[in-house]
Protein backbone atom coordinates (compact mmCIF):
# COMPACT_ATOMS: atom_id res chain seq x y z
CA UNK A 1 0.00 0.00 0.00
CA UNK A 2 1.19 3.64 -0.65
CA UNK A 3 1.48 5.84 2.13
CA UNK A 4 0.01 8.87 3.03
CA UNK A 5 0.03 11.82 5.58
CA UNK A 6 -2.61 12.63 7.47
CA UNK A 7 -2.45 16.33 8.89
CA UNK A 8 -4.86 18.05 11.23
CA UNK A 9 -5.47 21.89 11.89
CA UNK A 10 -6.49 22.44 14.94
CA UNK A 11 -8.44 25.49 15.40
CA UNK A 12 -7.00 28.41 13.18
CA UNK A 13 -8.16 31.74 12.89
CA UNK A 14 -10.80 32.12 10.37
CA UNK A 15 -13.52 30.40 12.33
CA UNK A 16 -14.86 32.19 15.61
CA UNK A 17 -16.42 30.76 18.88
CA UNK A 18 -20.30 31.46 17.74
CA UNK A 19 -20.04 28.92 14.81
CA UNK A 20 -20.05 26.02 16.97
CA UNK A 21 -19.16 25.28 20.75
CA UNK A 22 -16.42 22.17 19.69
CA UNK A 23 -13.93 25.00 18.40
CA UNK A 24 -10.67 24.79 20.94
CA UNK A 25 -10.34 28.17 22.37
CA UNK A 26 -8.38 27.69 25.50
CA UNK A 27 -4.62 25.99 26.40
CA UNK A 28 -6.58 22.57 27.66
CA UNK A 29 -9.29 22.75 25.04
CA UNK A 30 -6.59 22.93 22.57
CA UNK A 31 -4.13 20.36 23.98
CA UNK A 32 -7.04 17.82 24.41
CA UNK A 33 -7.61 18.00 20.48
CA UNK A 34 -4.89 18.00 19.93
CA UNK A 35 -3.49 14.31 21.39
CA UNK A 36 -6.72 13.10 20.60
CA UNK A 37 -6.36 14.15 17.02
CA UNK A 38 -2.78 12.61 17.07
CA UNK A 39 -3.93 9.30 18.47
CA UNK A 40 -6.70 8.70 15.71
CA UNK A 41 -3.61 9.10 13.17
CA UNK A 42 -2.85 12.49 12.32
CA UNK A 43 0.83 12.63 11.93
CA UNK A 44 1.24 16.40 11.83
CA UNK A 45 -0.49 19.05 14.31
CA UNK A 46 -1.09 22.26 12.74
CA UNK A 47 -1.23 24.98 15.57
CA UNK A 48 -2.45 28.54 15.90
CA UNK A 49 -3.11 30.21 19.82
CA UNK A 50 -6.30 32.23 20.39
CA UNK A 51 -7.07 34.24 23.36
CA UNK A 52 -8.75 31.78 26.31
CA UNK A 53 -11.25 34.57 27.43
CA UNK A 54 -12.35 35.39 24.15
CA UNK A 55 -11.67 32.94 21.66
CA UNK A 56 -9.85 35.76 19.45
CA UNK A 57 -6.82 34.42 17.72
CA UNK A 58 -3.58 35.35 19.33
CA UNK A 59 0.06 35.95 18.71
CA UNK A 60 1.16 35.90 22.07
CA UNK A 61 3.93 33.42 23.03
CA UNK A 62 2.38 33.09 26.17
CA UNK A 63 -0.80 31.81 24.78
CA UNK A 64 1.38 29.33 22.75
CA UNK A 65 3.33 28.07 25.34
CA UNK A 66 0.49 27.30 27.32
CA UNK A 67 -0.10 24.65 25.30
CA UNK A 68 2.88 23.60 23.03
CA UNK A 69 5.23 21.85 25.99
CA UNK A 70 2.05 19.91 26.82
CA UNK A 71 1.82 18.63 23.36
CA UNK A 72 5.23 17.85 22.97
CA UNK A 73 5.74 15.98 26.03
CA UNK A 74 2.71 13.65 25.54
CA UNK A 75 2.99 12.84 22.13
CA UNK A 76 5.50 12.07 19.23
CA UNK A 77 3.64 13.88 16.23
CA UNK A 78 5.06 16.52 13.99
CA UNK A 79 4.48 20.19 15.49
CA UNK A 80 3.77 22.42 13.27
CA UNK A 81 3.38 26.26 13.99
CA UNK A 82 1.40 28.80 11.79
CA UNK A 83 3.16 32.01 10.59
CA UNK A 84 0.10 33.24 9.02
CA UNK A 85 -1.37 33.37 12.43
CA UNK A 86 -4.29 35.78 11.10
CA UNK A 87 -4.56 38.19 8.03
CA UNK A 88 -5.16 40.98 10.28
CA UNK A 89 -1.24 40.73 12.26
CA UNK A 90 1.67 42.09 11.67
CA UNK A 91 4.32 39.92 10.15
CA UNK A 92 6.32 40.50 13.41
CA UNK A 93 3.18 39.36 15.56
CA UNK A 94 2.98 36.42 13.41
CA UNK A 95 6.22 35.53 14.03
CA UNK A 96 6.88 35.78 17.53
CA UNK A 97 6.09 33.08 19.00
CA UNK A 98 7.57 30.29 16.18
CA UNK A 99 10.53 32.30 16.98
CA UNK A 100 10.57 31.76 20.75
CA UNK A 101 9.33 27.99 19.83
CA UNK A 102 11.53 27.05 17.56
CA UNK A 103 9.46 24.03 16.22
CA UNK A 104 10.22 21.91 13.54
CA UNK A 105 7.97 22.69 11.32
CA UNK A 106 6.09 25.44 9.93
CA UNK A 107 3.22 26.57 7.62
CA UNK A 108 3.98 29.61 5.12
CA UNK A 109 1.26 31.32 2.47
CA UNK A 110 2.96 31.64 -0.71
CA UNK A 111 1.30 34.91 -1.60
CA UNK A 112 -0.25 38.15 -0.65
CA UNK A 113 -3.98 37.82 -1.30
CA UNK A 114 -7.79 38.81 -0.46
CA UNK A 115 -8.87 36.79 2.23
CA UNK A 116 -13.05 36.98 2.82
CA UNK A 117 -14.55 35.68 5.35
CA UNK A 118 -17.75 38.20 5.58
CA UNK A 119 -19.99 35.79 4.14
CA UNK A 120 -19.81 33.78 7.20
CA UNK A 121 -21.18 36.62 9.35
CA UNK A 122 -24.72 36.34 7.58
CA UNK A 123 -25.20 32.71 9.15
CA UNK A 124 -24.87 33.74 12.35
CA UNK A 125 -27.85 35.13 14.72
CA UNK A 126 -26.53 35.04 18.24
CA UNK A 127 -22.78 36.28 19.25
CA UNK A 128 -20.52 35.37 21.77
CA UNK A 129 -18.06 37.73 21.89
CA UNK A 130 -18.34 41.14 20.86
CA UNK A 131 -14.91 40.88 18.52
CA UNK A 132 -16.48 38.30 16.34
CA UNK A 133 -18.60 40.09 13.67
CA UNK A 134 -16.44 43.13 13.30
CA UNK A 135 -13.54 40.61 12.79
CA UNK A 136 -15.78 39.09 10.11
CA UNK A 137 -17.64 42.06 8.67
CA UNK A 138 -14.11 44.10 8.14
CA UNK A 139 -12.30 41.13 5.43
CA UNK A 140 -14.80 42.60 2.64
CA UNK A 141 -11.72 45.32 2.98
CA UNK A 142 -8.65 43.06 4.11
CA UNK A 143 -5.66 42.34 1.93
CA UNK A 144 -3.55 39.12 3.68
CA UNK A 145 -0.03 40.36 3.39
CA UNK A 146 2.57 37.58 1.91
CA UNK A 147 5.07 39.76 -0.18
CA UNK A 148 8.08 37.92 -1.34
CA UNK A 149 10.19 39.92 1.00
CA UNK A 150 8.23 38.43 4.06
CA UNK A 151 8.54 35.05 2.53
CA UNK A 152 12.17 35.42 2.00
CA UNK A 153 12.17 36.49 5.76
CA UNK A 154 10.23 33.64 7.09
CA UNK A 155 12.46 31.70 5.14
CA UNK A 156 15.70 32.75 6.64
CA UNK A 157 14.58 33.34 10.32
CA UNK A 158 12.61 30.48 10.87
CA UNK A 159 14.21 27.98 7.59
CA UNK A 160 18.11 28.60 7.20
CA UNK A 161 18.81 30.19 10.50
CA UNK A 162 16.48 27.40 12.61
CA UNK A 163 16.21 24.75 11.01
CA UNK A 164 12.27 24.44 10.35
CA UNK A 165 11.00 22.69 7.32
CA UNK A 166 7.46 24.09 6.10
CA UNK A 167 4.40 23.13 5.04
CA UNK A 168 3.87 25.83 1.87
CA UNK A 169 0.52 26.93 1.50
CA UNK A 170 -0.39 27.59 -1.90
CA UNK A 171 -4.45 29.02 -2.28
CA UNK A 172 -3.67 29.83 -5.96
CA UNK A 173 -1.43 28.68 -9.19
CA UNK A 174 0.90 32.17 -9.00
CA UNK A 175 1.35 30.80 -5.49
CA UNK A 176 3.22 27.86 -6.76
CA UNK A 177 5.61 30.27 -9.08
CA UNK A 178 6.44 32.18 -5.87
CA UNK A 179 7.64 29.19 -4.88
CA UNK A 180 9.78 27.83 -7.51
CA UNK A 181 11.41 31.27 -7.42
CA UNK A 182 12.39 31.19 -3.36
CA UNK A 183 13.91 27.34 -4.71
CA UNK A 184 15.70 28.87 -7.37
CA UNK A 185 17.08 31.43 -5.04
CA UNK A 186 18.10 29.05 -2.87
CA UNK A 187 15.83 29.60 0.01
CA UNK A 188 14.19 26.34 -0.04
CA UNK A 189 16.15 23.09 0.13
CA UNK A 190 13.89 19.98 -1.37
CA UNK A 191 11.51 18.00 -1.53
CA UNK A 192 9.00 20.64 -0.99
CA UNK A 193 6.14 19.91 1.02
CA UNK A 194 2.96 21.58 -0.70
CA UNK A 195 -0.14 22.47 1.07
CA UNK A 196 -3.32 23.26 -1.54
CA UNK A 197 -5.56 24.99 -0.45
CA UNK A 198 -9.33 25.20 -2.03
CA UNK A 199 -12.27 27.08 -0.80
CA UNK A 200 -11.11 30.48 0.52
CA UNK A 201 -12.95 33.50 -0.88
CA UNK A 202 -10.05 35.16 -2.54
CA UNK A 203 -8.00 31.99 -3.59
CA UNK A 204 -8.64 28.98 -6.08
CA UNK A 205 -12.02 27.52 -5.49
CA UNK A 206 -12.80 24.15 -4.77
CA UNK A 207 -13.13 22.42 -8.03
CA UNK A 208 -11.68 19.30 -9.04
CA UNK A 209 -10.45 20.30 -12.50
CA UNK A 210 -8.58 23.21 -10.01
CA UNK A 211 -7.04 20.39 -8.14
CA UNK A 212 -6.36 18.57 -11.35
CA UNK A 213 -4.34 21.81 -12.71
CA UNK A 214 -2.70 22.55 -9.42
CA UNK A 215 -1.10 19.35 -9.86
CA UNK A 216 -0.37 19.51 -13.03
CA UNK A 217 1.78 23.03 -12.63
CA UNK A 218 3.61 21.60 -9.25
CA UNK A 219 4.92 18.92 -11.53
CA UNK A 220 5.78 21.20 -14.43
CA UNK A 221 7.97 23.48 -11.92
CA UNK A 222 9.18 20.90 -9.57
CA UNK A 223 9.14 17.25 -10.73
CA UNK A 224 10.24 15.03 -8.01
CA UNK A 225 11.10 17.56 -6.06
CA UNK A 226 7.59 18.08 -4.89
CA UNK A 227 5.31 16.25 -2.21
CA UNK A 228 1.57 17.89 -2.59
CA UNK A 229 -1.40 17.81 0.57
CA UNK A 230 -5.11 19.15 -0.24
CA UNK A 231 -7.12 20.90 2.19
CA UNK A 232 -10.51 22.22 1.36
CA UNK A 233 -12.96 24.61 3.21
CA UNK A 234 -15.60 24.06 4.59
CA UNK A 235 -18.55 21.33 2.77
CA UNK A 236 -15.99 20.39 0.34
CA UNK A 237 -13.13 19.06 3.17
CA UNK A 238 -13.60 15.45 2.69
CA UNK A 239 -14.30 15.13 -1.37
CA UNK A 240 -11.60 16.93 -2.16
CA UNK A 241 -9.38 15.18 0.55
CA UNK A 242 -11.01 11.68 -1.40
CA UNK A 243 -9.44 13.27 -4.40
CA UNK A 244 -5.77 13.84 -3.56
CA UNK A 245 -5.62 10.31 -1.47
CA UNK A 246 -6.57 9.08 -5.32
CA UNK A 247 -4.25 11.14 -7.16
CA UNK A 248 -1.38 9.61 -4.42
CA UNK A 249 -1.67 13.22 -2.59
CA UNK A 250 -1.95 13.40 1.57
CA UNK A 251 -4.49 15.23 3.21
CA UNK A 252 -5.40 17.79 5.86
CA UNK A 253 -8.61 18.01 8.19
CA UNK A 254 -9.24 20.00 11.34
CA UNK A 255 -11.46 22.68 12.96
CA UNK A 256 -9.48 25.21 11.18
CA UNK A 257 -10.62 24.11 7.59
CA UNK A 258 -14.48 22.98 8.42
CA UNK A 259 -16.48 23.05 11.47
CA UNK A 260 -19.00 19.71 9.84
CA UNK A 261 -18.50 15.86 10.05
CA UNK A 262 -21.19 15.63 7.58
CA UNK A 263 -23.61 18.34 5.37
CA UNK A 264 -25.27 20.31 8.53
CA UNK A 265 -23.77 18.18 10.94
CA UNK A 266 -21.15 19.78 13.56
CA UNK A 267 -17.87 17.94 14.00
CA UNK A 268 -17.59 17.14 17.67
CA UNK A 269 -13.80 16.90 17.75
CA UNK A 270 -10.58 17.22 15.33
CA UNK A 271 -10.41 13.27 16.17
CA UNK A 272 -13.55 12.55 14.36
CA UNK A 273 -12.61 14.63 11.31
CA UNK A 274 -9.10 12.31 11.17
CA UNK A 275 -11.27 9.26 11.91
CA UNK A 276 -13.33 9.53 9.39
CA UNK A 277 -10.49 11.03 6.77
CA UNK A 278 -8.81 7.82 7.68
CA UNK A 279 -11.78 5.51 6.60
CA UNK A 280 -11.87 6.89 3.48
CA UNK A 281 -7.78 6.69 2.43
CA UNK A 282 -7.30 3.18 3.80
CA UNK A 283 -10.47 2.36 2.15
CA UNK A 284 -8.67 3.14 -1.32
CA UNK A 285 -5.93 1.16 0.16
CA UNK A 286 -3.72 4.22 1.67
CA UNK A 287 -1.67 3.70 4.39
CA UNK A 288 -1.29 5.54 7.44
CA UNK A 289 2.38 6.87 8.09
CA UNK A 290 3.60 7.39 11.98
CA UNK A 291 4.84 11.07 12.68
CA UNK A 292 8.50 8.77 13.01
CA UNK A 293 7.79 7.52 9.87
CA UNK A 294 6.41 11.32 8.77
CA UNK A 295 9.96 12.81 10.07
CA UNK A 296 12.62 9.92 9.20
CA UNK A 297 11.52 8.38 5.64
CA UNK A 298 8.63 10.72 4.79
CA UNK A 299 5.08 10.54 2.31
CA UNK A 300 4.61 8.91 -0.75
CA UNK A 301 5.17 11.21 -3.30
CA UNK A 302 5.27 10.27 -7.24
CA UNK A 303 4.21 6.29 -7.36
CA UNK A 304 7.45 5.86 -5.02
CA UNK A 305 8.14 6.24 -1.22
CA UNK A 306 9.90 9.77 -0.54
CA UNK A 307 12.80 10.88 2.15
CA UNK A 308 11.26 13.41 3.43
CA UNK A 309 15.04 14.21 4.74
CA UNK A 310 16.07 14.26 1.37
CA UNK A 311 19.32 15.98 0.70
CA UNK A 312 18.66 19.88 0.42
CA UNK A 313 20.35 21.87 -2.35
CA UNK A 314 21.59 24.88 -1.92
CA UNK A 315 23.81 27.40 -3.95
CA UNK A 316 27.31 27.90 -2.84
CA UNK A 317 28.14 30.95 -0.87
CA UNK A 318 31.63 32.11 0.98
CA UNK A 319 33.12 30.12 3.02
CA UNK A 320 32.05 26.59 1.17
CA UNK A 321 34.99 26.62 -0.79
CA UNK A 322 36.53 23.77 1.50
CA UNK A 323 33.91 21.29 1.33
CA UNK A 324 33.13 22.20 -2.30
CA UNK A 325 36.56 21.16 -3.26
CA UNK A 326 37.02 18.16 -0.60
CA UNK A 327 33.56 16.82 -2.84
CA UNK A 328 35.47 17.64 -6.16
CA UNK A 329 38.85 15.60 -4.97
CA UNK A 330 36.88 13.05 -4.05
CA UNK A 331 35.23 13.11 -7.54
CA UNK A 332 39.11 13.24 -8.96
CA UNK A 333 39.96 10.26 -7.31
CA UNK A 334 37.06 8.38 -8.45
CA UNK A 335 37.77 9.05 -12.40
CA UNK A 336 41.98 8.56 -12.05
CA UNK A 337 42.41 12.58 -12.12
CA UNK A 338 44.93 14.46 -11.14
CA UNK A 339 43.05 17.40 -8.85
CA UNK A 340 45.14 20.68 -8.67
CA UNK A 341 42.42 23.08 -7.23
CA UNK A 342 42.38 24.32 -4.27
CA UNK A 343 39.97 25.99 -2.14
CA UNK A 344 41.46 29.31 -2.58
CA UNK A 345 40.81 28.82 -6.46
CA UNK A 346 37.44 27.75 -5.80
CA UNK A 347 36.64 31.12 -4.07
CA UNK A 348 38.40 33.30 -6.90
CA UNK A 349 36.62 31.26 -9.73
CA UNK A 350 33.37 31.58 -7.53
CA UNK A 351 33.67 35.67 -6.63
CA UNK A 352 34.76 36.19 -10.44
CA UNK A 353 31.58 35.14 -11.47
CA UNK A 354 33.25 32.70 -13.85
CA UNK A 355 31.68 29.60 -12.40
CA UNK A 356 28.86 28.99 -10.00
CA UNK A 357 28.48 25.65 -7.44
CA UNK A 358 25.94 23.69 -5.80
CA UNK A 359 26.32 21.71 -2.68
CA UNK A 360 23.74 19.51 -1.75
CA UNK A 361 23.53 18.13 2.17
CA UNK A 362 22.05 15.84 4.38
CA UNK A 363 22.22 18.46 7.39
CA UNK A 364 24.29 21.45 7.73
CA UNK A 365 27.90 21.10 6.70
CA UNK A 366 27.39 17.31 5.82
CA UNK A 367 28.01 17.51 2.16
CA UNK A 368 27.10 14.16 0.23
CA UNK A 369 26.84 16.26 -3.55
CA UNK A 370 28.29 19.07 -5.88
CA UNK A 371 28.36 20.61 -9.21
CA UNK A 372 30.16 23.42 -10.17
CA UNK A 373 29.45 25.12 -13.62
CA UNK A 374 29.94 27.86 -15.59
CA UNK A 375 28.20 30.00 -19.12
CA UNK A 376 28.74 29.13 -22.30
CA UNK A 377 27.20 30.86 -25.61
CA UNK A 378 26.87 28.59 -28.62
CA UNK A 379 26.88 30.75 -32.03
CA UNK A 380 25.24 27.08 -33.85
CA UNK A 381 22.37 27.81 -31.50
CA UNK A 382 22.19 30.75 -31.06
CA UNK A 383 21.48 30.40 -27.03
CA UNK A 384 23.37 30.65 -23.70
CA UNK A 385 24.14 27.35 -21.97
CA UNK A 386 24.82 25.94 -18.81
CA UNK A 387 28.59 24.08 -18.87
CA UNK A 388 28.85 21.45 -16.08
CA UNK A 389 32.59 20.71 -15.24
CA UNK A 390 31.90 19.01 -12.68
CA UNK A 391 29.19 16.62 -11.06
CA UNK A 392 30.06 14.27 -7.60
CA UNK A 393 27.66 12.37 -5.60
CA UNK A 394 28.70 10.73 -2.43
CA UNK A 395 28.90 6.55 -2.73
CA UNK A 396 26.09 7.37 0.14
CA UNK A 397 23.56 9.17 -1.77
CA UNK A 398 24.26 7.31 -5.48
CA UNK A 399 21.55 5.99 -7.17
CA UNK A 400 18.64 8.08 -4.92
CA UNK A 401 18.42 10.60 -7.85
CA UNK A 402 20.27 13.22 -6.24
CA UNK A 403 22.58 13.82 -9.56
CA UNK A 404 19.73 14.42 -11.57
CA UNK A 405 18.60 17.19 -9.09
CA UNK A 406 21.75 18.58 -9.06
CA UNK A 407 21.71 19.07 -13.08
CA UNK A 408 18.37 20.29 -12.79
CA UNK A 409 18.87 23.10 -10.42
CA UNK A 410 21.93 23.86 -12.06
CA UNK A 411 19.95 24.28 -15.38
CA UNK A 412 17.39 25.70 -13.75
CA UNK A 413 20.18 28.26 -11.63
CA UNK A 414 21.00 28.94 -15.20
CA UNK A 415 17.87 30.15 -16.89
CA UNK A 416 17.42 32.53 -14.41
CA UNK A 417 20.66 34.46 -14.13
CA UNK A 418 21.99 34.32 -17.68
CA UNK A 419 19.09 33.07 -19.78
CA UNK A 420 20.40 29.66 -20.58
CA UNK A 421 18.75 27.24 -22.88
CA UNK A 422 20.21 23.87 -22.79
CA UNK A 423 23.04 22.47 -20.41
CA UNK A 424 26.28 20.23 -21.88
CA UNK A 425 28.79 18.63 -20.20
CA UNK A 426 31.97 16.30 -21.43
CA UNK A 427 32.09 12.18 -20.17
CA UNK A 428 35.41 10.30 -20.29
CA UNK A 429 35.23 7.93 -22.90
CA UNK A 430 36.44 4.83 -20.11
CA UNK A 431 33.02 6.24 -17.92
CA UNK A 432 30.86 3.84 -19.03
CA UNK A 433 28.30 3.74 -15.69
CA UNK A 434 28.54 7.63 -16.21
CA UNK A 435 27.60 7.31 -19.64
CA UNK A 436 24.84 5.41 -18.93
CA UNK A 437 23.37 7.59 -16.69
CA UNK A 438 23.34 10.27 -18.96
CA UNK A 439 21.78 8.47 -21.86
CA UNK A 440 18.69 7.18 -19.29
CA UNK A 441 18.59 11.33 -18.53
CA UNK A 442 18.01 11.77 -22.60
CA UNK A 443 21.28 13.68 -23.22
CA UNK A 444 22.95 13.07 -26.41
CA UNK A 445 26.62 13.08 -28.08
CA UNK A 446 27.79 15.70 -30.22
CA UNK A 447 29.09 13.37 -32.78
CA UNK A 448 30.99 15.74 -34.84
CA UNK A 449 33.13 17.65 -31.79
CA UNK A 450 36.07 16.73 -30.23
CA UNK A 451 37.27 18.40 -27.18
CA UNK A 452 40.35 19.95 -27.35
CA UNK A 453 42.72 21.91 -24.63
CA UNK A 454 45.68 24.13 -24.78
CA UNK A 455 47.17 25.88 -21.15
CA UNK A 456 47.65 30.02 -21.20
CA UNK A 457 51.83 29.63 -21.01
CA UNK A 458 51.75 27.11 -24.32
CA UNK A 459 48.80 29.70 -26.19
CA UNK A 460 50.64 33.12 -25.45
CA UNK A 461 54.25 31.11 -26.67
CA UNK A 462 52.32 31.30 -29.88
CA UNK A 463 52.83 35.01 -30.35
CA UNK A 464 56.70 34.57 -30.33
CA UNK A 465 57.02 32.57 -33.07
Amino acid sequence: MSEILITCAVTGSIHTPSMSPHLPVDADQITEQALAAAEAGAAVLHLHARDPETGRPSADPDHFMAFLPRIKQASDAVINLTTGGSAVMTLEDRLAAPLRAEPEMCSLNMGTMNFALYPMAERITEWKHDWERPFLEGSDDLVFKNTPRDITQVLTRLGQERGARFEFECYDVGHLYMLRHSVDRGLVPGPVFIQFVFGVLGGIGPDPENLAHMKRIADKLFGDDDIFSVLAAGRHQMPMAAMSAAMGGHVRVGLEDSLTIARGQLARSNAEQVEKVRRIVEEMGREVVTPARARDAGAQGRGSDRDMSAPAIRQAKPGDEGPLNAGLAQLSAVLGDTHRATPEDLARALKAGVARALLAETRPGAVCGAALYSPVFSTRGGAAGVFVSDLWVSDTMRGTGLGRRLLIAAMRDGQEVWGAEFLKLTVADTNHAARAFYDRLGFRPAETDTNMFIDADALNAEETR
